[in-house]
């Protein structure tokens, strides 16, 4: 009898930028689906990205809520823009055909905090953050770029301008742009990244500090053996 070694099948953001920091944690929370139990900190994350997502399709008699007031023009001018979603869940299968979020056969997922169409080929594309910044939200942005390329509704969209709106902090990052013509250059790039990610059946450990607030750890009464 041949054992197949139980592998993360289904990309996205999250799992790929976890996979990355701890394989091993990847394996906890998305091949045993050991639930985060998150906090105080991912429940204010949640409610003030709902605020942010009402306000943006809202009409100009929607007051905007006193915890977005430190980006409240930003926000006024996003409102403004063409062609509005806000909190898009995309997916697609290996062949990055468009298919349901929970088709067994989805190989990648995305969701879009906002998109609007700042002319009839060019597009912004924001997501929303609480709490710091970190260094890796950059590479997040071009992973929504890469994903929204495969979107066949923008197939007439050749510029993406892509933004990280930081809620608490105040302000939204400056402009990045992309153009269609880096398709193949983000495959090249991103594509060993997704390899590696579906490929892992070892799932390493990365022990350090992050270890003892890990919720899969020793001192969290998880089961990996790492953060005493």
């Amino acid at each position: 009898m041949t054992f197949i070694k139980p592998r993360i099948h289904a990309l996205s953001w999250s799992r790929i930028n976890t996979h990355s920091k701890c394989a091993k944690l990847a394996y906890y929370k998305f091949v045993e689906k050991i639930k985060d139990p998150g906090g105080f900190a991912s429940d204010r994350g949640s409610n003030i990205h709902k605020m942010a997502e009402e306000y943006l399709m809202a009409g100009e008699e929607h007051p905007l809520p006193p915890v977005l007031s430190k980006v409240g023009s930003v926000l006024y001018e996003l409102r403004g823009l063409e062609n509005k979603t806000v909190e898009r869940q995309l997916s697609w299968d290996k062949n990055w055909d468009e298919c349901e979020w929970f088709y067994p056969g989805t190989y990648m997922r995305a969701i879009m905090d906002f998109t609007g169409e700042l002319s009839p080929t060019r597009m912004r594309i924001v997501d929303h953050k609480t709490g710091k910044v970190y260094p890796d939200h950059p590479e997040q942005l071009e992973l929504m770029v890469l994903c929204a390329m495969h979107l066949a509704e923008w197939d007439h969209i050749d510029e993406f301008v892509v933004n990280d709106l930081y809620i608490d902090q105040g302000f939204m990052s400056s402009d990045t742009m992309y153009v269609r013509e880096q398709f193949k250059e983000l495959h090249d790039k991103w594509d060993p990244i997704f390899e590696k990610v579906t490929s892992d059946d070892i799932f390493g450990a990365n022990p350090g500090s992050a270890c003892k607030w890990c919720f899969v750890s020793a001192k969290k009464g998880g089961p990996c053996e790492h953060g005493h």
